[in-house]
């Protein structure tokens, strides 16, 4: 039974409890409970009467969907704190309106990195593609040393190689979707299946703050479109429920949300040019059936040679790399890079700015860009940030590590911002898709480039990936 629900378990939750039987005990099994992933010790208990061993089982708590491990408070303080050492801590909660719980039973236990590892996932986070004998050379290592160290890293840290694709160049655009529920609220399978099947939705999360849910989705770039696809997005999820949704066009200025492949297989795919009696020629807004192809599998797989996909495609020699480079080319891929799923951290944070002077906003631009590609942990400091238009103001998603860490990032937001509006809503668990959580070369971002032009000197050096070998 074990293995039959851990086989059918979700990425995130493999991992977790992968990680527990080797960092706790071998002994511990899981189970299906209720739509909850429960961890269980297996214990062999001596009877003093009977002299024989009896089997019982014991709680250690759960893992959610996002792949944190919730302890369970029970009185076993030794094993537990063998447990929180192993992996998560207790997910932080919200004591009231804008003000994160103060949780400090557990600080997360990072993985040891030195500064070869973490300029491997640099490099990785820049171009997935990147040779290991290039990179090796930087490095001052040879090629298998190099391959041994980044299949280490893929290892530790659960790497996923994917692609990083500006959807505006295939005539879409992001919005924000923060939905809260009015009455009943449904249970958490019932939300994920209703999120899951809707191919415009990239990324969500149900969030402890102002709002219950929150949604990043990606509809067609058009007035009319844009508002009959969100009318039928609202329509479809949980319709059932007495929900108040708040929509929001967003402006992506930093990081990247991995595309599911939902979107390339019910969206995108309507875009790919069918040559017909009334189209004899390729028309605008649409692509070629090759680079949608290209895109789709390179979107599960960034890192697969040239020479897999020409024979997995069935296309001649050489035609998969030429349409790779004529994608990035048109900017359609900005670059093949990764998401560092198994990172242990105690949730994402949301921030959400109100601008309410727009001119002590344009005299802060350049604290608030120093803000945003600030020093960098493992990961960048915030993972992904963004305007948005209903308050004027910006959005950040940041991992969060350490009891106090979001208390010190809202603080840093409010005085590079001058906003003292910072709202903080916190995920309690992944409903679909991911946050892009990389080492991105902050010297490439557009943060950097708009600081170089206001005369400032670069604060990180440049560096070649060989984006385009």
């Amino acid at each position: 039974m074990m293995t039959r629900v851990i086989d059918s378990a979700p990425e995130p939750i493999r991992a977790a409890f992968e990680a527990l039987q080797r960092e706790y005990s071998p002994n511990i099994e899981i189970r299906l409970i209720n739509g909850s992933y429960c961890v269980y010790e297996r214990l062999a208990i001596r009877d003093a009467d009977t002299e024989s061993s009896v089997r019982k089982s014991r709680y250690l708590g759960r893992i959610n969907q996002s792949g944190l491990f919730i302890p369970a408070r029970h009185r076993y303080q030794a094993r537990r704190q063998r447990v929180d050492k192993a992996r998560y801590a207790d997910q932080a909660g919200l004591q009231q309106e804008g003000s994160v719980r103060n949780d400090s039973e557990a600080q997360i236990i990072q993985p040891k990195l030195d500064e070869r590892d973490l300029f491997i996932l640099q490099a990785l986070s820049m171009n997935s593609r990147i040779s290991q004998q290039y990179l090796g050379k930087m490095l001052g290592w040879s090629q298998p040393r190099t391959r041994y160290s980044i299949l280490a890293l893929e290892k530790k840290l659960g790497i996923k190689y994917t692609l990083e694709i500006n959807v505006e160049k295939l005539g879409y655009v992001y919005y924000i979707v923060n939905a809260k529920f009015l009455d009943k609220k449904p249970q958490f399978e019932e939300i994920k299946a209703a999120v899951e099947s809707e191919p415009m939705v990239q990324f969500a999360a149900l969030t402890k703050g102002d709002y219950d849910l929150f949604m990043y989705v990606l509809v067609e770039n058009s007035i009319d479109r844009a508002k009959e696809m969100l009318y039928n997005l609202r329509s479809s999820i949980l319709p059932g429920y007495s929900m108040e949704w708040k929509v929001i066009l967003f402006y992506n200025t930093y990081g990247y949300v991995p595309l599911r492949q939902e979107f390339f297989e019910k969206m995108l795919q309507s875009k790919v040019y069918r040559r017909t009696k009334d189209s004899p020629k390729k028309t605008a807004g649409t692509i070629w059936k090759r680079e949608y192809d290209v895109l789709s599998l390179m979107n599960q797989n960034s890192s697969i040679s040239f020479a897999e996909m020409d024979s997995g495609l069935g296309l001649e020699g050489g035609a998969s790399r030429y349409t790779y480079l004529r994608l990035l080319e048109q900017g359609i891929i900005k670059r093949p890079t990764i998401n560092i799923a198994g990172l242990q951290m105690k949730y994402e944070a949301i921030f959400h700015v109100a601008k309410h002077n727009q001119n002590d906003w344009s005299g802060r631009i350049k604290s608030i860009l120093r803000n945003i590609i600030g020093e960098s942990n493992i990961v960048n400091k915030h993972a992904f940030v963004g305007d948005i238009t209903d308050i004027e103001g910006g959005l950040y998603i940041s991992p969060i590590f350490n009891d106090g860490d979001s208390s010190r990032l809202s603080h840093d937001i409010e005085e590079s911002t001058g906003s003292d509006a910072v709202r903080i809503s916190i995920v309690s668990d992944i409903v679909a898709g991911s946050i892009g959580i990389r080492r991105f070369d902050n010297y490439y971002s557009n943060q950097n480039r708009i600081l170089i032009e206001y005369g400032e000197k670069s604060a990180y050096p440049k560096i070649n990936y060989s984006l385009k070998k």
